[in-house]
């Protein structure tokens, strides 16, 4: 009988130990590492430029999927713009954040979606900005 009910709750019992003890990374609190990376469809050039204030701080490569990814070790957190000739967005990043995006030089701005950590913030900002350029061209109807 005692062996029935050790065979039957044991892995029960093991995955909820190992599921409430497991693992969590933990961040440390001065720690401004960042990661930065994606993919653009129809490229007009084989990098990407990473810019604060105007000023390049570096130039990233696509590989030969069109693919990039880079590990920023001090990136303090802020607004940064990132260029792939000759379109630009703004993209802002926190500490430890991990953003991927996707876009399509075709519809830059349309097109373009991040993921990741601290994606929600990106995704409005973006958002905000094409509610404002369809705003400007109905406001200039007028």
């Amino acid at each position: 009988m005692l062996k029935n009910y050790l065979l039957n709750f044991l892995p029960v019992y093991a995955l909820s130990f190992f599921s409430l003890t497991s693992c969590e990374k933990v961040f440390e609190p001065d720690g401004y590492e960042a990661y930065f990376g994606g993919e653009i469809i129809n490229p007009q050039s084989k990098e990407i430029l990473f810019l604060k204030n105007g000023v390049v701080i570096d130039t990233i490569k696509l590989d030969e999927n069109n693919r990039f990814l880079h590990k920023f070790d001090s990136l303090a957190p802020g607004l940064y713009t990132f260029q792939h000739a000759p379109e630009y967005q703004y993209i802002f990043f926190d500490k430890n954040d991990s953003i991927m995006i996707r876009l399509n030089t075709n519809d830059f701005d349309n097109s373009l979606a991040f993921c990741g950590r601290g994606d929600e913030k990106n995704n409005f900002l973006i958002d905000q900005f094409l509610k404002n350029e369809k705003e400007k061209i109905n406001f200039l109807k007028y």
